[in-house]
């Protein structure tokens, strides 16, 4: 499809641009002016704002500084039973992507919304801090988990954008499409998921030394609170960029 096409169609024409046009790469470059968009309005900011006041009064915590909050979106609803190749995210699936962020961080906070929360209050994991967020509306639902530091996804585009405006770090399902779908034919996962985003089985971490500063594989170890570092190099660029990658082996990670 030509773009002069799309610039100047013809009224007797039909144009269907197909499915699965969902790419970070398609507005890369224009990140921080979209960034800057796309921003919720202040009633729905205040909302969710108030919203996770009252857990923090509730469970007695006094500075947001204090707490890593990691938003969950559950996705369920028309995609349970369906014929499109969607895997539908798995107890076993929760367990270990909040294991990871258990690990990586001294006192984290989930805070899950979902099209089924009967069914995630069940089988979210109860060894970690849990509050679910049920406001009626889905704006409010997503401003409140937008509103966190990192995101656990996952299938669908409401937990995409939802990964992508929190910022942080990103966990999905690494197999989001079930082998020989529809699904699976129209979702390129390299167009679809941004790199640094981790996927389930192998994650790619990404830390900034804003000092210059080189540090050592003890301390970042004491750092990451992990045991799995395979190995690491710098790259020097504009700062100093340390590239960690962990492999499936041992039960905190992603896999």
């Amino acid at each position: 499809l030509s773009d002069n096409c799309l610039k100047d169609p013809r009224s007797e024409d039909n144009i269907q641009l197909g499915y699965g046009l969902q790419s970070w790469k398609y507005f890369h470059k224009y990140d921080t002016e979209l960034r800057r968009q796309l921003t919720f309005q202040k009633h729905i900011q205040n909302t969710a704002e108030q919203t996770i006041g009252k857990i923090f009064q509730k469970r007695k915590i006094k500075s947001r500084k204090s707490i890593t909050l990691v938003g969950v979106h559950i996705r369920r609803g028309d995609k349970v039973g369906n014929h499109d190749g969607f895997n539908i995210a798995t107890p076993e699936y929760l367990n270990r992507s909040v294991n990871y962020y258990a690990k990586m961080y001294t006192t984290v906070l989930f805070l899950v919304i979902s099209d089924d929360i009967a069914w995630s209050k069940t089988n979210m994991p109860t060894h970690v801090p849990v509050e679910f967020i049920s406001l009626g509306k889905r704006e409010f639902d997503m401003a409140s988990v937008v509103a966190c530091d990192h995101t656990i996804m996952t299938i669908g585009t409401f937990g995409w954008w939802i990964g992508y405006l929190t910022g942080g770090e990103v966990v999905y399902v690494k197999d989001a499409a079930k082998k020989g779908s529809r699904f699976e034919r129209i979702l390129n996962f390299e167009d679809h998921f941004y790199p640094q985003w981790g996927q389930m089985s192998w994650v790619q971490f990404q830390f900034t030394d804003t000092s210059s500063r080189k540090i050592d594989s003890k301390q970042m170890q004491k750092r990451n609170n992990t045991i799995g570092i395979l190995y690491y190099c710098w790259e020097k660029k504009s700062h100093d960029e340390l590239y960690i990658e962990m492999e499936e082996t041992y039960g905190f990670l992603l896999g």
